[in-house]
């Protein structure tokens, strides 16, 4: 590289990694492992460098649209408009890698920065075992399934289900195991979500259908002027609120929810026209995300 780019790029202070000859814009928001069918954002991390485009490509998985539809296999974003969102590609009971790369363009030098997460499988299905041992296990994929599955005195059990998670019979959780089993959606890490809690009394057991946070489609949709937003928040939860943000990842408003179920109406005549995202958030952790239409 020219001595002389060296001391420019010195003096500006620009917070990327070198490789070879290019300045790479490392990716934030990124996560090791990602379930299939959930949206993740990513952003570009050198501020220095959001003056400039930067081109989106991915594999495996699509980038959301301007309509909020995931349909992109590459996006070129500017300065106002830094955030990507991802759905990864699930790929039936296997994991597979996905990648998302981002290339900018700065004084000549094309540069590029990569992620490589595990898609987790799209479908996990666990039968005829007998699980034994302390060792934390965990389970996840947007569908789980227990077919003949015992879990004896002493497992510590972790399911992520982002769809479902299906107990069929032959499933037993023995006096002493522990199994937390989670039917919500996460956007970075999913452990995180809202979860259900079973401790096995001093017999055997079937476990009951979760009880979980729900977040329902706004109606109408598109919306005009007013709109209800459906959920509920079970009684266990100790705070819980629903937020709209635009596409870029802005909140544009908050409001509290009650434990049980509801409608929260919501004012949308000052909004712009556009494609929102709202959520449902209890106790610190995101439930679910959907997309929300206004137009006049």
């Amino acid at each position: 590289m020219n001595k002389y780019i060296i001391f420019l790029l010195t003096l500006i202070g620009f917070s990327t990694q070198v490789v070879g000859q290019a300045l790479v814009p490392f990716i934030r928001g990124q996560a090791v492992e990602v379930i299939p069918s959930t949206p993740y954002t990513y952003y570009q991390g050198a501020d220095q460098l959001k003056g400039y485009s930067h081109k989106w490509e991915v594999t495996n998985g699509k980038i959301m649209d301007s309509s909020g539809n995931y349909t992109l296999s590459e996006l070129t974003t500017t300065t106002n408009s830094t955030n990507v969102y991802v759905m990864w590609e699930g790929n039936g009971s296997s994991t597979r890698t996905g990648t998302l790369k981002v290339t900018v363009i700065q004084s000549g030098i094309a540069a590029y920065s990569t992620i490589t997460p595990t898609i987790s499988p799209y479908d996990l299905i666990v039968s005829n075992q007998t699980i034994t041992g302390s060792t934390a296990r965990e389970y996840i994929a947007p569908t789980v399934t227990f077919t003949n599955v015992t879990f004896s005195s002493g497992t510590n059990i972790r399911v992520n289900g982002y769809k479902s998670v299906t107990l069929n019979p032959g499933f037993h959780a023995i006096s002493g195991s522990s199994v937390v089993m989670t039917s919500t959606p996460a956007t970075v890490q999913p452990a995180n979500s809202a979860f259900a809690y079973f401790e096995a009394p001093e017999e055997n057991v079937e476990l009951n259908p979760l009880d979980v946070a729900e977040l329902g489609q706004n109606i109408p949709n598109p919306v005009t002027s007013t709109t209800r937003i459906g959920y509920y928040v079970p009684d266990y939860i100790s705070s819980s609120y629903i937020q709209i943000q635009d596409v870029f990842g802005n909140i544009v408003t908050k409001e509290v929810v009650e434990t049980g179920s509801g409608e929260l109406e919501v004012d949308c005549s000052r909004l712009s026209k556009g494609i929102y995202l709202y959520s449902l958030i209890v106790d610190g952790n995101l439930i679910d995300s959907k997309r929300m239409i206004v137009s006049y």
